[in-house]
C-alpha cells in the first residue's frame, strides 16, 4: 500500500531533495522565503501609512533618516526574496540564504526597535493627537 505526498512535488526534484543532506531544514529555508514576501510588503505599507500619521514631525532629521532606513532595508529584503524565488535552490545553497534572511530580518528589528525607544515624538504636547473620551448623560 503506497500513500502519495499531500502536495506532489515536480517530477525531478524528489531525487534532488532526497539527496540533500538536510531536506527538512533546505525546505524550512525556503517556506520562510516564500511566505516572507507578505510580512515585507505589509512593513512597507506600515511604513507609509506611519509617514502620513507623522509627516508634521518628518522635519526632525533623525526620524527622517528613520523612514528612508527602514524603506531600504524593506525593499532590501523584498529584492532578497526575488532574487531566492528566481531559482530551485539546493540545500549547498540553502547557508548564505538563510543568512541573509536572518541579516534582513536583525536589520528591520532594530529599525524598529529605534523608532519605538528613541524616535517617536512626544505626542502628550500634541493637542491634535490626543484621544479624549466623552460620556453623553
Amino acid at each position: 500500500m503506497t500513500t502519495d505526498p499531500p502536495h506532489p512535488v515536480p517530477a525531478g526534484r524528489t531525487e534532488e531533495r532526497a539527496a540533500e543532506p538536510n531536506p527538512l531544514h533546505a525546505e524550512q529555508i525556503r517556506l520562510l522565503f516564500r511566505f516572507s514576501v507578505v510580512g515585507t510588503l505589509a512593513t512597507l505599507l506600515v511604513v507609509l501609512l506611519l509617514g502620513a500619521i507623522l509627516w508634521d514631525d518628518l522635519s526632525n532629521h533623525g526620524l527622517f533618516a528613520w523612514f528612508v532606513l527602514v524603506s531600504l532595508v524593506t525593499l532590501g529584503r523584498y529584492g532578497l526574496y526575488k532574487a531566492f524565488v528566481q531559482r530551485e535552490r539546493s540545500a549547498a545553497e540553502i547557508e548564505p540564504w538563510e543568512i541573509a534572511f536572518l541579516t534582513g530580518v536583525v536589520l528591520a528589528g532594530i529599525c524598529w526597535m529605534t523608532i519605538g525607544t528613541a524616535l517617536l515624538p512626544d505626542l502628550r504636547s500634541r493637542p491634535d493627537a490626543t484621544v479624549r473620551l466623552t460620556r453623553a448623560d
